[in-house]
């Protein structure tokens, strides 16, 4: 199996060097993935964790970086990533690895259906109370007004076909923390098939989400994706 995993990073210097080189061992020794390449997009970092990826992929040609360029978005990066990809399944997470590299192979059991996520409604994730009820509104929000019929849509796991990941990014119009959600709705609005499947999860504790600003503004996202004219027939 050939595989493009996407890593979106945005200020992550505390952890940048040692998850990418965590990811880039797991899947060199991993026998089930014949090739693959770690795509990193930073988006717009303030720190060093541009120049930190920049150093750790000399002589690794499976590590790939992309273009220094200005803050736009998680969404933004994603999709970057899936235009850079070159392999027929794409998947992408954290760069903080809250979603241990072992799940990962969860995934690719059930490579047949057009799109895998992940969903943290289950026993072995582990969240603080706050942002367990925060994803739980927003997941009853995504779902009503949309909707998705997923239990967890801002997972921050999932794989796609790589043909069917360009179908869909290729009609985005979200480039922030709502996008999960969109690409979704434009997946199911399309016909594709969607596997859900529980993961294990750590909560970072210097996560970028603002509860009460991201919260807002993911709202306001999500009428936007409703009632955007994506061309559906």
């Amino acid at each position: 199996m050939d595989i493009s995993i996407i890593v979106p990073c945005y200020n992550e210097k505390r952890v940048i060097k040692k998850n990418i080189s965590s990811v880039y061992n797991y899947f060199k020794k991993n026998k089930t993935i014949k090739n693959f390449e770690i795509i990193i997009v930073d988006d717009g970092s303030t720190d060093n964790s541009y120049d930190i990826v920049r150093k750790l992929k000399r002589g690794k040609r499976e590590i790939i970086q992309n273009e220094k360029r200005e803050n736009l978005g998680k969404g933004y990066s994603v999709n970057q990533g899936v235009f850079m990809a070159r392999f027929p399944y794409i998947i992408f997470f954290d760069a903080d690895l809250a979603t241990p590299l072992e799940e990962t192979k969860n995934f690719l059991e059930y490579k047949n259906f057009d799109i895998v996520i992940g969903t943290r409604k289950n026993h072995k994730a582990k969240r603080t109370l706050i942002r367990k009820i925060s994803g739980r509104i927003f997941s009853f929000f995504s779902n009503l007004i949309l909707p998705l019929n997923v239990s967890d849509p801002q997972c921050g796991i999932k794989m796609f076909k790589k043909d069917i990941a360009r179908k869909i990014f290729g009609k985005k119009i979200i480039d922030h923390f709502a996008f999960d959600s969109e690409i979704l709705y434009i997946g199911r609005k399309l016909g594709f098939k969607i596997k859900e499947i529980p993961v294990k999860w750590k909560e970072n504790d210097n996560s970028k989400v603002s509860l009460i600003k991201d919260g807002f503004n993911m709202l306001v996202d999500l009428i936007k994706v409703r009632f955007h004219d994506y061309g559906f027939a």
